[in-house]
């Protein structure tokens, strides 16, 4: 059994028993169907293999920044002591 409906769509919830719940919506039909694109992969993967990461120093130490500001926040709220404690 599988999710797609009548009209051809794909649906992306089911039943218990794996049937198609609810309409077929163009995102998942799309999704699905995506995989199936083997030129669209084969493009889509050399440029991921071309592409050479932009990493500059003040891009680093803007999210350094952005992290320990984030962190010092977390701890002045006293978020890990709730996270980690098992009461």
């Amino acid at each position: 059994m599988g999710k797609q409906k009548a009209n051809g769509g794909i649906a992306s919830l089911s039943d218990s028993e794996c049937n198609p719940l609810g309409s077929a919506n163009c995102e998942t039909t799309s999704l699905t169907l995506l995989i199936y694109n083997d030129e669209l992969i084969r493009k889509l993967s050399e440029k991921i293999l071309k592409r050479k990461p932009k990493i500059n120093e003040s891009n680093l130490i803007i999210a350094a920044f952005s992290i320990s500001l984030l962190l010092i926040l977390l701890l002045k709220k006293n978020v890990f002591k709730r996270i980690f404690s098992h009461s």
